[in-house]
């Protein structure tokens, strides 16, 4: 008997259906992730021209066998359009998640489990053949294969071993040694989805494509960076509030920093907001640390911001930017989940007000779900370097034009 003859699918219809089905399985909040799918790295040779990005500059950092960070030894950084090796970004973090394993006395990695607040410097490595905004990892799963660690061509974790709160001083003044003026830093808290390596990565990769000055610093919460996991990461969110609190108090207190900007994506916006307006309202002083509060892609309550959050921050005069977007697919699933609009939904929904800044980027192309847009668009990172590293609002920035009009501008829309 002759078997029957199968049919045979072509390449282009069987990556439309590998498309297709790989959509459907994932839920739409999992955009949430600063790092979900991996970035392919692009095809750039070594003779061609990719964009020239300054370097960050300080070096590696590595930790002793004990779990404390020697300090770091400066050394000349690469000169600017050096593509001969990748860049070194140490940046300093703090987490309520539980450590992995230790491994002679080091921290591995951290799991999604909350546990005691710890404070530890990640050392990332950034491959020199990228554009601005691109995080390139290995597939899902072959992240341990010696051909996916290849540094010229993915984002690595060398490093994320713990510190003690009395290092936070000491790793603070070797950043800023030789540069005068005020000391800032950059703080950066992700949103739902997002494990810690992921974080770890957006926070490096936000400081070096920006160009900042600043110190990078991070503050990663015990999301579950599971797309099914959003009801239990907006109970850990809140969880987080009070770890969040005591990070930034003993960062602030601890190292000889002037001012912090603070970037807060998605779910972390939450945490954010409810520990500055806590903070704020027991030491109205401290507001004036605060150069900027950025919240992008913001998942909170709309009409919880506008009654709670924002009244304490304008009267305490702390400079606030929401980045907004009709094409957030993510938060326009929050908003069915919740039955209440979201501040980063642009829109007829969208929120402004005295004493805000925001930023309609609706016209921004982005990714399938357009939640990660704030970092990973080339013309945000301008945008959002514009108003960090140079200061300059919305109307001094020639990329917004005012809504609805320039003699009554309520928000700004990012040009096309």
């Amino acid at each position: 008997m002759r078997r029957k003859k199968l049919p045979v699918l072509r390449a282009d219809t069987l990556d439309l259906v590998c498309r297709l089905t790989t959509a459907t399985a994932i839920l739409i909040l999992g955009g949430c992730a600063s790092q979900g799918v991996p970035t392919p790295a692009p095809t750039t040779s070594p003779n061609s021209s990719p964009p020239v990005i300054a370097p960050p500059p300080v070096a590696a950092i590595p930790p002793t066998s004990t779990g404390t960070v020697t300090p770091p030894t400066p050394v000349p950084p690469p000169a600017r359009g050096d593509k001969r090796k990748p860049v070194i970004v140490p940046v300093l973090f703090g987490t309520n998640r539980v450590p992995l394993a230790r491994v002679q006395g080091k921290v591995q990695g951290y799991g999604t489990s909350r546990g005691p607040l710890a404070y530890g410097q990640a050392v990332v490595s950034i491959p020199p053949f990228r554009n601005k905004g691109e995080i390139p990892t290995p597939p899902n799963g072959f992240e341990d294969y010696a051909m996916f660690k290849n540094p010229m061509r993915y984002f690595r974790l060398l490093d994320a071993d713990q510190i003690s709160e009395g290092d936070i001083a000491r790793i603070t003044a070797d950043f800023f040694k030789g540069k005068p003026g005020k000391h800032s830093a950059l703080v950066f808290v992700h949103g739902y989805n997002v494990a810690f390596q992921a974080a770890a990565f957006r926070a490096a990769q936000m400081s070096f494509d920006m160009e900042l000055q600043s110190m990078p610093v991070f503050f990663s919460w015990a999301s579950k960076a599971g797309t099914a996991a959003y009801w239990r990461d907006e109970n850990t969110a809140l969880q987080s509030v009070p770890d969040f609190k005591k990070f930034l108090t003993t960062y602030l207190s601890g190292s000889n920093i002037d001012q912090i900007v603070i970037v807060a994506h998605s779910m972390g916006s939450r945490i954010v907001t409810s520990a500055l307006v806590e903070m704020i309202e027991r030491d109205p002083k401290i507001a004036k640390r605060l150069l900027h509060l950025v919240l992008a892609a913001p998942d909170l309550d709309a009409a919880v911001f506008k009654e709670q959050v924002m009244p304490v921050l304008v009267d305490a005069g702390v400079p606030v930017t929401i980045y907004a977007s009709s094409k957030d697919k993510a938060l326009r699933t929050s908003v069915e989940m919740h039955g209440f609009s979201r501040v980063g939904s642009a829109g007829k929904e969208i929120v402004f007000g005295n004493g805000l800044e925001t930023i309609d980027a609706s016209a921004i192309d982005t990714d399938f779900l357009g939640h990660s847009y704030f970092a990973s668009s080339p013309a945000l990172i301008r945008d959002i370097g514009a108003l960090i590293v140079e200061g300059k609002r919305a109307a001094s920035r020639p990329n917004l034009k005012p809504r609805p009009s320039e003699a009554d501008p309520r928000y700004w829309q990012m040009r096309q």
